[in-house]
């Protein structure tokens, strides 16, 4: 029988009792790009984990997904926003947007009616 400890459902239930209750802006580590990924490790990942947090604690926000602008930040975000929907986290409410002036990917909660 696989212990309930070592799930990532149960650690994403976890986390949404330990993280803080609104965080507006998580920048995502560059070093976050250079480890497999998977659900379990994009669910607990400290710089991502506060803006999951603060977009599943308002159904009204959006989650964007601000990206440097070249090829490969591009990519990135999409995979970032791809685990995020295999997730479950609503699709219609995470947005991609290429932004010049950042040099990391981040992500932003917001109210719904700010995301254009």
């Amino acid at each position: 029988m696989k212990n309930i400890f070592f799930t990532p459902w149960f650690s994403f239930f976890l986390l949404l009792f330990i993280a803080p209750a609104y965080a507006d802006s998580c920048t995502v580590s560059n070093d976050f790009w250079l480890k497999p990924r998977s659900g379990n490790l994009v669910l607990t990942n400290p710089d991502i984990a506060p803006c999951i947090h603060a977009f599943l604690n308002d159904p009204q926000s959006d989650l964007r997904i601000a990206y440097p602008d070249n090829d490969e930040s591009a990519v990135d975000a999409n995979e970032l926003r791809q685990w995020l929907i295999a997730l479950a986290l609503p699709a219609t409410h995470i947005h991609l947007q290429e932004q010049t002036g950042i040099t990391a990917i981040q992500l932003d909660t917001m109210p719904s009616s700010q995301h254009d």
